[in-house]
C-alpha cells in the first residue's frame, strides 16, 4: 500500500477533479491525506449567501469535514492563509507548511495543481511552485516523495463540466496560451518541470488527467510508488 498527499489551496480543489481517484484509492487501502492551505473565504459564493469572509470561511471548513467523511480521508488539514493573496505571502512560509507535511506523512506520491493551474487562479500558480520547489528538494534529501503527480482537465472533461465558479476573466485565453507553449516544449518530464535544473526535469512527474485517465493515472503512480 501506498501513502499519497493531496495539496491544493481550497475547499473544494479535492472534489473539482480528483475526488473520484481519492475515493478509489481509499476503497483500495491506500493511505491519503489531504492539505488544503485556505478555508476558502473569498468566493464570490459568500455574496450570494450574504455571508462575510470570516462566516464563508467557517461553513466551507465545515463542508470539508464533510468531504474528509464522504472520501474516507487518512487525515484532513485546513489552513487558513489569506484566500486569494498566497501570492502576497513570503513564499518560504508556505514552503514551511508544505515541508512539514511532507515530512509528517511521508508520502510516496504527491499531488497538486499543474504549473498553470487548470484556471490560471493564482493561489492554484503558487500551490504548485511551492509544492514543486519543496518536493524535488525533500526527495533529495529525504528520498520523499517518490513521485510528483500534476492534476489536470482533460480537453474533453474541461467541455464537459464547464469552468469552475472561480475562473478569472479571461482565463481560457491564458489557458489555451499556456497549452500552446506546453506542447511545443514536449510532453517529456521538461514539459512538467520546466523551470528546473536538468537534474530535477528527470525526477519521476506524471500528470493526471480528467475522469477515467485521472483514475488510471493516478492508480498506475500509486503502483509504481509501491512497488
Amino acid at each position: 500500500m501506498a501513502t499519497l498527499l493531496y495539496i491544493f489551496p481550497h475547499p473544494d480543489d479535492e472534489s473539482f477533479g480528483p475526488a473520484p481517484a481519492i475515493a478509489r484509492q481509499r476503497r483500495e487501502g491506500h493511505a491519503v491525506h489531504l492539505l488544503t492551505l485556505t478555508r476558502g473565504e473569498a468566493t464570490r459564493q459568500r455574496h450570494h449567501h450574504g455571508y462575510s469572509k470570516p462566516e464563508m470561511g467557517r461553513v466551507r471548513f465545515e463542508e470539508m469535514q464533510c468531504v474528509a467523511e464522504v472520501l474516507g480521508l487518512s487525515s484532513l488539514e485546513v489552513l487558513d492563509f489569506p484566500d486569494g493573496e498566497l501570492a502576497e505571502l513570503d513564499p518560504r512560509v508556505l514552503e514551511d507548511v508544505v515541508a512539514r507535511a511532507i515530512e509528517r506523512h511521508r508520502p510516496d506520491v504527491v499531488v497538486t495543481y499543474p504549473v498553470h493551474g487548470i484556471s490560471g487562479h493564482p493561489d492554484h500558480l503558487v500551490t504548485h511552485a511551492v509544492v514543486k520547489r519543496v518536493g524535488c528538494a525533500l526527495r533529495e534529501r529525504l528520498g520523499v516523495p517518490r513521485r510528483l503527480a500534476f492534476f489536470h482537465l482533460t480537453r474533453r472533461a474541461r467541455k464537459e463540466t464547464g469552468p469552475p465558479a472561480h475562473f478569472p476573466p479571461g482565463a481560457h485565453r491564458r489557458l489555451r496560451f499556456v497549452h500552446r507553449r506546453r506542447s511545443r516544449a514536449g510532453r517529456g518530464g521538461a514539459g512538467l518541470l520546466p523551470d528546473l535544473p536538468a537534474r530535477h526535469r528527470k525526477a519521476p512527474a506524471a500528470g493526471i488527467g480528467g475522469r477515467g485517465r485521472l483514475l488510471r493515472a493516478v492508480s498506475g503512480n500509486v503502483r509504481s510508488a509501491a512497488g
